[in-house]
């Protein structure tokens, strides 16, 4: 999906006063960093649970859908503590702009990484197959769900480090005053054609592209070719392994664009913002 949402939005966001005021007070951005940070912390700890989850499923045939909400260990409730004690030491008085508060931080993240899972194996998880008469599918699904985490996270960090440089007086991508409008900072997210190459739609660094190769690999390698289903069946991207042949380009593309809703979705509830996520990714977004 190179540059699509970009090229969509390039013209209007290019046009947008940009640092049109002061920078934002010091301790207004490092709540904001905190935040996100804190935010995908809280995202990362969920995917992780995911992953497990995944993988006890297909050897026990626990149910998995159970289990990530369970956080039998709580290594999510502690990242979501994590982010109420800094709001409370960094967020008062309150930032007036991006920033909705640390529960609709933690929310968003932890549910944005639960949709993930299910747009990946369907609503209930039922796709999952079990390894003990179904081995190469169980194989197959919990080598992608690794992957579309480390897709997810590799997503949020390519924000994160826009974000923190576009709040920045003097700084790329917004030179004078940085960013101070939710117009503004969502061109973090959308536009390929920002200055500096920071955004995500830029991926400069090709984190982004990488992590999507990387599924492309992995499904090429494990899926489909020993299997008797479709090891994705019931979830977004159903039909791209159906045995014995693996469309791997396909699945990792469709696997890429709902990682990347989520992760949109995710960022419009944590920072009040009002990005166009059909627009930007190029599908209905869930």
């Amino acid at each position: 999906m190179s540059n699509r949402g970009g090229l969509i939005l390039a013209g209007a966001l290019l046009a947008l006063p940009v640092g049109a005021f002061a920078e934002l007070p010091s301790a207004e951005q490092i709540c904001i960093s905190i935040m996100n940070n804190d935010g995908l912390k809280v995202q990362a700890a969920q995917l992780k649970v995911n992953d497990g989850c995944v993988k006890d499923g297909v050897k026990t045939g626990s149910d998995a859908n159970a289990c990530i909400e369970a956080d039998a260990k709580g290594k999510v409730d502690k990242k979501r503590d994590k982010t109420d004690s800094d709001a409370t030491k960094k967020c008062i008085p309150a930032p007036s702009v991006f920033y909705a508060g640390p529960t609709a931080t933690n929310d968003a993240a932890e549910e944005s990484a639960k949709a993930l899972l299910r747009d990946v194996f369907g609503p209930t998880l039922g796709a999952l197959q079990l390894c003990d008469t179904n081995p190469d599918e169980c194989i197959c699904q919990t080598k992608v769900i690794n992957r579309v985490s480390k897709l997810e996270r590799a997503i949020g960090k390519t924000w994160l480090r826009c974000k923190k440089a576009a709040m920045k007086d003097g700084k790329e991508p917004f030179a004078t005053g940085g960013a101070e409008l939710n117009a503004e900072l969502e061109q973090c997210v959308t536009n390929g054609l920002l200055t500096g190459g920071l955004s995500v739609e830029s991926d400069t660094k090709a984190k982004i592209s990488d992590a999507t190769s990387q599924i492309e690999a992995t499904a090429a390698q494990f899926c489909a070719a020993n299997s008797v289903v479709d090891e994705f069946a019931g979830g977004a991207c159903a039909g791209y392994s159906t045995p014995p042949t693996i469309d791997a380009p396909g699945l990792a593309d469709c696997l890429r664009d709902h990682a990347k809703c989520r992760f949109c979705e995710m960022v419009n509830a944590s920072d009040a913002l009002g990005i166009n996520c059909d627009a930007w990714v190029g599908i209905a977004c869930p």
